[in-house]
């Protein structure tokens, strides 16, 4: 297993100051982990056993694929990936047998990696119970919550539960204890006030400032993901709507302006223009000071790559060809939810 965080990040991280900080003598149980601490592996659920999921194996394989070989690539299924699609592949994956997995959206109830003040690492899992879900849904759901329990287990032999309702998607931190999560976690915490939700999340998280985001225009899951991230600890990218949606445009403003208002002059909030096939950009993936940004093959491409460029020059950026996958964004599997980095 390749522990993805050491001492000296723990260190360096502690040295940065100038960010919210707990009060002395509150130190959090917990300090959730930015992708860009991390070096892998990147899971994903294999669909290969899923119902009515097969048409998703071949876009799967071409994600997977797009990846370079030096990053590893963990999949999860109850049972291993047939050989043909292995060789379809054409590069190793490591494999964890995991039952009940029903939910390719890994990001949306696999728990978040996070380091306790000894610098150890473990899984912190949400309950993940979105009020959206209904029917078959909610027997997925649960199973998400077993699931993640058990890859925790696998991946660093310990998981935090966290006693607050919310899906994975609907948040997106710094690492060093701001995040910027969707209002819908409100909502599927009904019988807890605001305040008693920032005191979870800064007792059990370590997240001494939290911003709640609206829900974007026709998202009815109420995620983060796709909208709005950070990129580095003072830098957050927020997907703009072109002026041609003028309500979703105005959304985008009106977003802006909160962030900056909220967050205050030590954060950078950086425009990226959404793909003109609705793809965004902030679907990349980031880990170990590396970042693999997707390309429509639109006009827009070269603006979001040189804009986010401009906003971390201190990453090596990498742009991969989104048109073989395509088809998962089409069909609503935006990348970032499909995987997530342990």
């Amino acid at each position: 297993m390749k522990r993805s965080m050491t001492w000296l990040a723990v260190l360096a991280c502690v040295a940065l100051g100038a960010l919210p900080e707990p009060a002395r003598g509150e130190e959090p149980a917990l300090r959730l982990v930015p992708e860009w601490e991390l070096s892998g592996p990147i899971v994903l659920v294999w669909p290969e056993h899923l119902r009515g999921a097969r048409r998703l194996n071949a876009p799967f394989t071409a994600f997977i694929r797009t990846l370079p070989e030096d990053v590893e690539v963990a999949v999860i299924s109850p049972r291993p990936p047939g050989m043909r699609a292995l060789q379809e592949l054409g590069r190793d994956v490591r494999y964890l047998p995991l039952e009940r997995v029903r939910d390719v959206y890994v990001r949306d109830w696999a728990g978040l990696p996070a380091a306790d003040p000894e610098g150890r690492l473990s899984s912190a899992k949400f309950r993940y119970r979105p009020a959206h879900v209904e029917g078959r849904d909610v027997a997925e759901a649960h199973d998400g919550n077993l699931v993640a329990k058990k890859l925790a287990e696998r991946l660093y032999g310990a998981v935090t539960e966290i006693p607050l309702t919310m899906s994975g998607s609907a948040i997106t931190h710094n690492g060093r204890g701001v995040a910027l999560i969707s209002q819908r976690v409100i909502h599927e915490n009904e019988h807890l006030s605001l305040q008693e939700i920032r005191d979870i999340l800064k007792a059990h998280a370590g997240l001494a400032q939290v911003v709640f985001v609206p829900v974007k225009p026709g998202d009815a899951k109420g995620h983060v993901s796709g909208l709005v991230r950070f990129a580095s600890e003072r830098t957050v990218l927020i997907a703009q709507y072109p002026d041609t949606q003028p309500e979703r445009f105005a959304f985008s403003e009106r977003l802006a302006a909160q962030l900056r208002r909220e967050l205050g002059d030590a954060f950078r909030v950086v425009p990226v223009p959404l793909a003109e096939n609705g793809g965004s950009y902030l679907d990349y993936i980031s880990l170990d000071g590396r970042l693999w940004l997707p390309l429509y093959g639109v006009p827009e491409d070269q603006d979001a790559l040189s804009t986010i460029a401009r906003a971390l020059p201190d990453l090596e950026i990498d742009d991969v060809d989104a048109r073989p996958y395509g088809e998962l964004i089409e069909q609503g599997y935006a990348p970032w939810r499909l995987h997530v980095v342990h």
